[in-house]
């Protein structure tokens, strides 16, 4: 293995270059870089440090960013600059899946002509979706199909009352409105 430092060549002189495995805390390299111990990988950066995934056939990238400016320690895997990908942040607990300021816990935003999301369980003694709420107050809906504009088609309350047309089922069906 060989170790190049202030080389006057094409490779940048102010950096490190190591040519084959390189191994931090061991002496076996199974990779190129191979990293052992109990201290971990620190990164430290100003406002914005990642880590850099590239692949030198096609071009594609991937990162995994830290942005000090979203709010205390966010996370993100992305392929590209903007509000792709997932983020993550600890300070909170919010996940965002195409928005990198999720803005309740679990938060999924994209503009794309199918469905935004699909759950399919593959297991024949399996269930579906399963949504549970601990508020007991009736005035709250567990489940809320509508628009973002606010307007609501369909809820389900957290005693059982399903509205069609109304946020506020007063009997176990209730359907205002017109329709067949």
């Amino acid at each position: 293995y060989t170790f190049r430092a202030n080389v006057s060549d094409a490779l940048d002189s102010s950096k490190a270059y190591f040519v084959g495995g390189l191994g931090i805390g061991t002496t076996s390299t199974t990779r190129e870089l191979s990293v052992q111990g109990a201290g971990g990988i620190l990164i430290n950066g100003t406002v914005n440090s990642q880590i850099t995934f590239a692949n030198s056939t096609s071009g594609e990238k991937a990162y995994i960013s830290y942005w000090g400016g979203l709010g205390p320690g966010t996370l993100g895997i992305t392929s590209g600059v903007g509000d792709d990908g997932i983020h993550f942040n600890p300070s909170n607990g919010r996940v965002g899946i195409g928005t990198n300021n999720p803005g309740r816990m679990f938060h999924v935003s994209g503009g794309v002509a199918d469905y935004i999301a699909q759950f399919d369980n593959i297991d024949s003694s399996g269930y579906g979706v399963n949504i549970n709420t601990d508020n007991d107050a009736i005035d709250r809906w567990g489940l809320r199909v509508g628009k973002s504009s606010g307007t609501t088609h369909f809820v389900v309350m957290n005693n059982g009352n399903v509205g069609i047309g109304t946020t506020s089922p007063s009997m176990m069906l209730d359907v205002r409105g017109s329709g067949n």
